[in-house]
């Protein structure tokens, strides 16, 4: 029966990851007559929506369950491809990103606590790599079925959209009608908010934790904002728009494969050492972009990509077992949130350096930078892990 859930579980990694308009929207709003400063300022309200939401979301879900946030957040994601299908003006087109920030807060958290608690005799780094890779398949498919759809239909894009949200919140009830695990409704004894604060900065305020979370949010803010710019990087690099979607589309092929490779490559080496080794060859492969050859190029590129990916699931896997249940989501969203606020500025550091020294220098340099900073913050969190263990 738990193996039954836990594949429905993954059922809904799928279909709850295909976001056809994710690698189009922009064209979109191009089409719809939209400006470059408009459609800036709506990636602006999606990203501070993220920002704001994040924690709330987390507290919401220790409260209330995590599969009931989740549907919150698919409605309010349909909300905003609504927005986008009908476009009733500009004002509609900012409540729709506002509603899609706080959407993708609400699952964001909410999604890791639903597959730490399912099935928890099964590790968490195998089920958390298995969920990862069918979520990137699912992005990469819908991405490439959705420029498909641009060919045939804009509105068609959004509508199959709303269907496949509509199934992923069906798909989620289902689960919460099988799952056997404890709901935050049945506790005879809930939590209160304050109670459920006390126990978050309890935690907090160790040193261990913090080091934990800056290092988490200073590799995923900078990495992730990185890599948004990778398109400007291989234009500069010289590539053409389909040899670099190309790249694109196999670097998230080998980021499934990195998800599903967690588990057997901690347990041969231990899961802090990985982590170590492949913050190391993110540095090096970050110097190698600098290179001229287009092989080097790639290799750089998809070693970052998958070392991305192994750094960032493990260091998440080693926050879940630093929690407990009543405050997880709200220490996931903890984190989240600090991601979010520094991308969100880092977002703005990068352009800048991209307008003042150029895309490639900029990008390497900041690469590496941001990797030593993980690495120091990630060396102070295991030697006060270590203190605390020792005493």
């Amino acid at each position: 029966m738990a193996h039954f859930k836990q594949n429905r579980l993954y059922v809904y990694a799928f279909w709850g990851a295909l976001f056809f308009e994710r690698s189009i929207w922009i064209n979109y709003l191009q089409h719809q007559g939209y400006s470059t400063v408009q459609i800036g300022f709506l990636q602006t309200l999606l990203t501070l929506a993220m920002f704001i939401f994040e924690f709330p979301s987390g507290v919401l879900s220790d409260r209330l369950g995590a599969k009931k946030v989740m549907n919150i957040g698919h409605i309010l994601i349909i909300i905003y491809l609504l927005a986008l299908l009908l476009n009733l003006g500009y004002v509609s087109l900012i409540i729709g990103f506002v509603a899609y920030g706080a959407g993708l807060s609400m699952i964001s958290g909410s999604d890791q606590t639903l597959i730490y608690q399912t099935n928890p005799e099964q590790s968490y780094q195998h089920k958390i790599g298995i969920f990862e890779a069918i979520t990137i398949i699912g992005l990469t498919v819908s991405s490439m079925i959705g420029g498909y759809l641009t060919t045939i239909s804009w509105q068609s894009i959004f509508i199959i959209e709303i269907l496949t949200q509509v199934l992923s919140i069906f798909i989620l009830l289902f689960i919460n009608k099988e799952s056997d695990e404890t709901d935050p409704d049945d506790d005879e004894e809930l939590m209160s908010i304050k109670d459920m604060f006390i126990e978050l900065f309890s935690i907090l305020k160790l040193k261990e934790i913090r080091y934990l979370i800056i290092t988490i949010s200073l590799f995923q803010s900078s990495i992730s904002a990185l890599l948004n710019f990778a398109q400007m990087l291989f234009s500069a690099k010289h590539l053409t728009p389909f040899t670099s979607a190309t790249i694109l589309t196999i670097a998230l092929a080998l980021s499934a494969v990195a998800s599903v490779s967690i588990e057997k490559i901690s347990q041969r080496i231990g899961t802090k050492r990985a982590i170590s080794i492949f913050l190391g060859i993110t540095l090096i492969s970050f110097a190698m972009i600098k290179g001229e050859y287009f092989i080097t190029l790639l290799i750089a590129y998809f070693a970052i990509e998958f070392s991305f990916e192994f750094v960032d699931t493990s260091l998440n896997a080693v926050v879940q077992d630093a929690s407990n249940d009543q405050i997880r989501t709200s220490l996931i969203s903890s984190v989240n949130t600090l991601t979010a606020g520094l991308m969100f500025l880092e977002t703005i550091i990068i352009t800048s350096l991209f307008s003042r020294f150029g895309v490639i220098d900029s990008f390497v340099v900041y690469g590496i930078v941001a990797v030593i900073l993980t690495g120091i913050s990630f060396i102070a969190f295991m030697n006060q892990q270590r203190k605390v263990n020792n005493n």
